[in-house]
């Protein structure tokens, strides 16, 4: 079992931000048995408070949904495989002149 708070603060410090550096955020919770979701947070900012509960991370069904985005327009996103969940960091390709 996971924290998906205590993930959320770690995958954030990790790219170097904090949480006041979170311009949006949209963050579901998914019950594929039942092919349905509940939006857990969406806003400016994050209210962690939501956050403050434990998933099973591990292989199965995904349970955990959505993205974060930075103000300086880099992101987290929620990703998957077989079930195993985590965030992944995101920056824009720098485009030459």
């Amino acid at each position: 079992m996971r924290n998906l708070k205590e993930e959320t603060i770690r995958a954030v410090e990790h790219t170097g931000k904090n949480i006041a550096d979170i311009r949006h955020s949209s963050i579901a919770r998914l019950d594929f048995c039942d092919y349905e979701f509940e939006t857990i947070y969406k806003g400016k900012a994050l209210d962690l408070k939501v956050l403050d509960f434990s998933y099973d991370e591990g292989y199965g069904t995904q349970e955990i949904s959505g993205f974060i985005v930075f103000t300086d327009n880099s992101w987290l996103s929620r990703n998957e495989y077989d079930g195993s969940e985590w965030w992944e960091y995101h920056t824009c390709p720098e485009l030459e002149e």
